[in-house]
């Protein structure tokens, strides 16, 4: 999922970490964020699609949406580009798969799926270019008139008690080696949080955008139509849903 700069294994232990602080209620803000972008993907599903059509997350990491669809009826699958990842979710009985979303994406699953979703603010988690990736294949992988739902933090609804906590979690779930560090940015552009080693190189970021940001991001994104853009319950993030009109 974010394997982009962190190993796989670090990346898998970061995963465990994020579970079991959502399961205890460790962080309540982040907790209310995974269950309302849970209910937000679901209900988007459950309106705009049959339980015949397939649906599949990009970047799947411990298999938490693909398990939900599951429990409902759709025909459910994942992949990501971390082994560990693939591994532990085919455990958990789902249909996931091994595949890099920066590179080619294999014929067999062009145009297969009715629905993608990028959840947990994924996307961007990546630079631009890589974000740019990432929507072109969501487009091979989409059959015309199809759905792409996408979950990103908003850089507007965050409290000082909540950038408090967000630290605080991403503290607990990255827990950064000696010298590491977890800071908020804010460069007047971007806004969010990133982790640096000892010489200020960043490892890690996680971007928040206000929502004209993120409909001029959208706005090049092509062959996708922005039917939607709605603030979760949480107020923290919002949930988009794109159609493929290409």
């Amino acid at each position: 999922m974010s394997g982009y700069i962190l190993s796989d294994s670090k990346t898998f232990e970061i995963f465990v970490r994020t579970e079991k602080a959502l399961k205890n209620n460790t962080f309540p803000i982040m907790t209310r964020f995974a269950e309302d972008e849970i209910d937000f993907i679901v209900k988007t599903a459950k309106i705009r699609l049959d339980k015949k059509d397939k649906i599949i997350e990009m970047g799947v990491g411990s298999g938490r949406v693909v398990k939900e669809f599951k429990k409902l009826g759709f025909p459910s699958y994942g992949f990501d580009n971390d082994p560990f990842f693939v591994e532990y979710c085919k455990r958990r009985g789902l249909d996931v798969f091994l595949l890099d979303a920066t590179k080619s994406v294999s014929k067999e699953h062009k145009n297969r799926y009715k629905m993608a979703v990028i959840s947990f603010n994924t996307l961007f988690n990546f630079p631009e270019r890589i974000r740019a990736k990432w929507i072109s294949h969501a487009y091979s992988l989409i059959d015309k008139g199809g759905f792409l739902v996408i979950i990103v933090y908003s850089s507007e609804k965050f409290s000082k008690s909540m950038v408090k906590e967000r630290v605080e979690f991403y503290q607990y779930v990255l827990d950064p080696p000696n010298g590491y560090r977890v800071e908020i940015f804010d460069n007047g552009e971007e806004k969010g949080i990133h982790m640096l080693d000892g010489k200020n190189s960043v490892k890690w970021f996680s971007l928040w955008k206000n929502e004209q940001q993120i409909r001029k991001e959208v706005a090049l994104w092509k062959g996708f139509d922005l039917l939607s853009m709605t603030p979760l319950h949480c107020k923290i993030a919002f949930g988009m849903v794109l159609q493929k009109v290409l």
